[in-house]
């Protein structure tokens, strides 16, 4: 995979540190020269660690024109559906990332991905992704050895990694887009269930076809024919789809808000569910392999907001 390397400087009054962008691999401090870079881009919080004092020793350029802040704001939560079963798992110690001793969980935030692109006049682009949310997700105790009183570490690094939700680049910004499908993490087991008719008797037998994992889901537009017209609900209208923000001045702030329900089907479980937990629950994440409507909804319905100012 082809990975893009942009140096940049952030400056403050007075100094000056180069932080290297790595596309697809996040952020990271690296030592530099600090000659005539195209734009600068920092995480507020490096302030607080190279420069606490705000004294600025050390030098070497002028402070550039301005600044273009780009804040992420995530206002999504679980539906209450989701919610009840998230306590339900917390209460039997099969949930990491909650206090095991909290009966109330509504105030988990759902953790958003969010890649983004900023291009430049000069012709430059940074491409970094904005993360933010709680990081809980059920913990698979299908083999008897697992402890459940302890917390498993989550597999998937990106809900260890600290939240980024602002940046600030240097003027000279021509447009800030949402550069490929925003992710939302499903914290939970989605079971895909197969109802059968007996030939004879009729009787109908729900199987277990297959268990989706916990993991970072797109969040996609609905489906549409060639005349436009909605043939296929997923997560947004296309018609709703975030606008790049363009035509950027020195100090405007651009703001990107994501809001909606994370909200899985359920339905009820295989006829015989190995797992206690399960047997002791009427409905469970998941949907009949037939429905296509309702495995097409996960991982809810959003929306999006750009804003300048």
């Amino acid at each position: 995979m082809a990975v893009l390397r942009q140096e940049l400087q952030f400056r403050r009054p007075g100094w000056c540190v180069v932080v290297l962008v790595t596309a697809a691999l996040g952020l990271g401090i690296g030592a530099g020269g600090c000659e005539a870079p195209p734009a600068s881009l920092f995480n507020p919080a490096f302030v607080d660690i190279l420069d606490a004092e705000g004294t600025g020793e050390g030098a070497t350029i002028d402070n550039p024109p301005g600044y273009v802040p780009i804040v992420f704001v995530n206002k999504t939560s679980f539906s209450p559906q989701l919610i009840n079963y998230l306590e339900d798992l917390n209460a039997a110690r099969r949930l990491s990332g909650a206090d095991p001793t909290l009966t109330d969980l509504r105030s988990l935030r759902p953790r958003l991905r969010l890649p983004l692109r900023i291009e430049f006049e000069n012709g430059n682009f940074l491409e970094f992704e904005f993360l933010e949310g709680d990081s809980v997700v059920e913990i698979d105790v299908r083999d008897p050895d697992v402890d459940t009183g302890i917390t498993d570490v989550p597999t998937d690094p990106r809900l260890t990694e600290s939240d980024l939700t602002r940046l600030v680049a240097s003027c000279g910004v021509s447009r800030v887009e949402i550069d490929g499908d925003p992710q939302v993490f499903v914290p939970v087991f989605t079971r895909t269930i197969r109802v059968e008719v007996g030939e004879e008797s009729g009787e109908q037998t729900r199987t277990l076809v297959s268990i989706a994992q916990p993991g970072f889901t797109q969040i996609l537009p609905d489906e549409v024919d060639a005349d436009l017209n909605v043939t296929l609900l997923r997560n947004y209208g296309i018609r709703e789809a975030p606008a790049p923000a363009k035509d950027l001045r020195c100090g405007t702030m651009v703001g990107i808000a994501i809001s909606g329900t994370v909200s899985i089907p359920f339905t009820g479980p295989e006829d015989e569910p190995e797992d206690e937990f399960i047997q002791e629950h009427s409905e469970v994440p998941g949907y009949v392999d037939t429905d296509v409507t309702r495995q097409a909804s996960i991982p809810g319905r959003f929306r999006f907001l750009v804003t300048k100012r």
